[in-house]
């Protein structure tokens, strides 16, 4: 089925009363070619929406695919960054509990040190 235009659709109406009100075969003509042109004009009209609506959606794809790529990378990021400050914490850990052997430290401070975010260990904190 042709989409046709409300323009188009009243050209046409409008030249068959034209025709019947006595028009002429050159009035006939013009409104004629110009009915078809108007249906030319929107059948590329309607070629070039449906590109557009198809590459609007190759796009979306596009981008929501570099979405989910950039989420898993940032992912990955923060799993390195865990990684990376639970060594350190655990290095912080055994310095606060030597300086407790070698009682630089009291146990209150070991305590403080192993309750301290972003990893408290309050199962330590307990001794």
């Amino acid at each position: 089925m042709r989409f046709t235009t409300g323009y188009t659709a009243n050209m046409k109406s409008s030249a068959a009363k034209k025709k019947t009100n006595d028009s002429t075969p050159g009035e006939l003509r013009i409104l004629k070619a110009m009915s078809n042109f108007a249906d030319h004009v929107e059948g590329q009209f309607s070629d070039v929406r449906k590109e557009m609506r198809e590459g609007f959606m190759g796009v979306r794809a596009e981008i929501k695919k570099e979405a989910d790529r950039l989420d898993r990378k940032i992912e990955n990021v923060r799993g390195d960054m865990v990684g990376l400050l639970r060594k350190e914490d655990k290095k912080l850990l055994h310095v606060a509990g030597v300086l407790n052997e070698k009682e630089i430290f009291d146990d209150g401070e070991l305590r403080s040190v192993y309750e301290m975010e972003p990893f408290p260990e309050p199962a330590l904190a307990k001794k």
